[in-house]
């Protein structure tokens, strides 16, 4: 009877340890995963003069909609949203007041509402 109290204790034991390293090492697959990614934002970043970034919570979700494009496509991409981004950005609407509501602005074929503020 006690082996059998050890052997479940055991087997309840790595279940438990077996499900935490699961989770920590999916964090740092995606990561991992995301490294070439990361660079094409961080090349980005330093030619544009602005940021661009993932936070934490949304890393998986980035993977999964570019983990079928290599880093190139990736970039050309994202060269593509912004140069459609500044269009707006340098409309005459906004430079004349007439869009003048503070708070986040629509940026055309987006998912959803983006924090947007204009270069100049």
């Amino acid at each position: 009877m006690r082996g059998f109290s050890v052997i479940a204790l055991s087997i309840v034991f790595f279940s438990v340890f077996g499900a935490f390293t699961t989770i920590a090492k999916t964090i740092d697959d995606i990561d991992f995963l995301l490294i070439p990614y990361q660079k094409v934002l961080d090349n980005l970043s330093k030619e544009f003069g602005i940021t661009f970034y993932v936070e934490d919570e949304n890393k998986e979700k980035l993977y999964n909609n570019v983990k079928d494009m290599t880093p190139k496509k990736f970039e050309q991409s994202l060269r593509d949203q912004f140069k459609e981004a500044q269009q707006y950005m340098h409309d005459s609407s906004y430079d004349n007041g007439e869009d003048a509501s503070f708070g986040p602005k629509n940026i055309p074929n987006a998912q959803e509402v983006l924090p947007t503020t204009p270069l100049k």
